[in-house]
């Protein structure tokens, strides 16, 4: 147990360490973006924000896992509502970023003057790649820890940093490129950013909705059904199921062991997680076992359960 709280303790650390530099990050590009008015670099940052969004959510399962108030997926009500804040905040201003850039288009067309994209000095070049090289780092240190502690939020955030790597190169060299196509290139690299920057906030709310909205995931009837395959279980009860089947579900139950069968407690733990991942994919399987089960089940009904 000591062990496993210390892991848990340096994982936290790490994770807020990560949150930090990606919020540093993300006020560094805004702070850089709005000074040479590059909306490439506006929309960037906008990326950033839906990924240490993402790291945020994905934390919270892992720096307060025995907070009574979350449900068992680790998070509670202020956290649904700050993801819905946070997502009407990304869409505003993407949907700014992308306004302004189709108005610029249009104003290039009709041959207008725009204002166009200060060039970068060598300065903010090495900053740029500063900016890369902490991202990468990030995503290989998180990658290691989201294997280390098998959480799956934590790597999916992880290769959300990994692509936001990629984003940052991508408007590196449209800014150095901006030297030779002035006008165009920034506003259409923002139009493509902001587009993948909406998809991926959408894949964090489709991969965070299981666990922000408490829905039952399997029947308390057809999971009965599957443990009825394990010998040794009188009687289950308490049986709560949340997430998606298929994708990943977290089942929480507690059992009632035939007396004669105590000492096989961890055996028959392992057999009904087992079962549930067979029938049902990926599960995080909680039984908690009663130990007075002789006393509370009528010796009518004392024969272990089996299908």
């Amino acid at each position: 147990m000591t062990e496993v709280q210390s892991r848990r303790w340096a994982v936290h650390r790490g994770l807020l360490a990560a949150l930090w530099l990606t919020l540093m990050i993300l006020a560094m590009k805004v702070w850089v973006g709005l000074a040479i008015q590059s909306l490439s670099l506006l929309a960037s940052s906008i990326h950033t924000l839906v990924t240490s969004f993402s790291f945020m959510l994905s934390g919270l399962t892992l720096v307060f896992p025995d907070d009574s108030r979350r449900n068992p997926w680790g998070h509670r009500q202020t956290d649904t509502i700050l993801t819905l804040g946070v997502t009407g905040f990304v869409g505003f201003t993407g949907f700014t970023v992308l306004g302004s850039a189709l108005q610029q288009l249009s104003k290039i067309l009709r041959g207008e003057e725009i204002f166009p994209v200060e060039p970068i000095n060598l300065s903010l070049i090495y900053l740029f790649f500063g900016i890369i090289a902490i991202n990468l780092c990030l995503g290989i240190f998180g990658r290691s820890q989201a294997r280390r502690v098998e959480n799956s939020w934590l790597g999916f955030s992880v290769g959300m940093s990994l692509q936001d790597t990629a984003v940052m190169i991508i408007v590196t060299i449209g800014l150095i490129g901006s030297r030779w196509a002035p006008g165009w290139l920034d506003p259409i690299l923002s139009i493509g950013l902001i587009g993948v920057a909406i998809a991926n906030g959408w894949r964090v709310l489709n991969h965070q909705i299981p666990s922000l909205v408490r829905q039952v995931a399997i029947a308390p009837e057809a999971i009965t059904n599957t443990i009825r395959r394990v010998e040794g279980i009188l009687h289950c009860y308490g049986i709560q199921s949340q997430g998606l089947v298929g994708r990943w579900i977290y089942v929480e139950m507690t059992l009632m062991i035939h007396p004669d069968y105590f000492h096989l407690s961890n055996t028959i733990i392992h057999q009904v997680q087992q079962a549930i991942s067979q029938d049902y994919g990926s599960a995080h399987v909680v039984v908690h076992i009663e130990r007075d089960s002789a006393k509370q089940i009528p010796h009518g009904n004392r024969a272990p359960l089996r299908g």
